[in-house]
């Protein structure tokens, strides 16, 4: 395994959030922006040479800090989280006008990525946000201490009226910000986790609370920017960040239906904020 950082794949301040698709990647900064790449120069680890269909595309429609950033499971959306308490979806339009946003130093846009929807449901930051793996919902969270999940409407093709983004669920369970949300990969469950010490397992069929974890997240001291855990591609355990055990800051993965953790991830000397499971694991 090997990592490789681009020297041109950059925002104007830090890179909060980073998402890919089988041809893109999505970052999204503290400039308040979105940016769409093309993966493949980074694979060739291509820093020399010509910027041309490196940078896809520029999204400056938020007003604050970009926290998080999402492709669909279909890759036709990406899905952005800020400060300014939005959530916005946007569309790839294939066969959209390509255009330069008026007074951008920007480079130029090759693709056009137009914002779809604009979800307002949250009364602070969105800290994170998740995709149901069957493109059915998406589930936003924020330092308001709730969860939004909302249906994503089917495509419509040949015109009519805009297809409308529900609120399905209003998740108020958890005492303290919301940092972190994850699907099971069958739908039937979504996780989040909390500064309240806690990971709650929601099921999704009525949106009631199944489990409330809190025995490994107990001694955990202060909060952190992010607890952004993640559900296992197999769907058998969550990897649960922010765990603390014997003296050693840690993950824990929180085995399926007993929901009680038995295997810890060791090895950082601070507080682990955000895992990612191999998706081909």
């Amino acid at each position: 395994m090997f990592f490789v950082k681009p020297e041109w794949v950059t925002h104007g301040d830090c890179i909060y959030s980073i998402d890919l698709s089988a041809t893109r990647v999505v970052t999204g900064g503290g400039d308040m922006k979105v940016r769409v790449w093309s993966f493949q120069p980074m694979l060739a680890d291509d820093d020399v040479g010509s910027s041309s269909n490196r940078l896809l595309a520029t999204l400056s429609d938020h007003f604050g800090v970009v926290h998080v950033v999402r492709f669909s499971p279909d890759g036709k959306y990406i899905a952005s989280g800020s400060d300014d308490r939005l959530c916005i979806v946007y569309r790839l339009e294939p066969n959209g006008v390509v255009k330069q946003t008026f007074g951008s130093t920007d480079l130029p846009p090759v693709e056009c990525w137009k914002v779809h929807q604009m979800l307002r449901g949250h009364s602070s930051d969105v800290t994170d946000l998740a995709w149901c793996p069957m493109n059915e919902f998406l589930a936003t969270c924020s330092i308001d201490n709730t969860v939004n999940v909302w249906k994503v409407p089917e495509e419509q093709h040949g015109g009519g009226p805009k297809p409308v983004w529900q609120l399905v669920a209003n998740l108020t369970a958890h005492r303290s910000p919301v940092k972190g949300i994850t699907w099971d990969p069958v739908g039937k469950f979504l996780a989040t986790q909390s500064d309240d010490k806690s990971v709650i397992i929601w099921r999704t069929q009525d949106w009631t609370e199944v489990k409330r974890v809190e025995s490994h997240f107990e001694k955990c001291l202060g909060n952190s920017y992010a607890l952004r855990l993640g559900w296992s591609p197999d769907g058998r355990s969550i990897a649960a960040t922010h765990a603390f055990n014997n003296t050693k800051q840690c993950a824990v993965l929180l085995e399926r239906a007993k929901w009680a953790g038995e295997v810890f991830v060791i090895g950082h000397k601070a507080p682990v904020v955000v895992v990612r499971w191999n998706p081909r694991l």
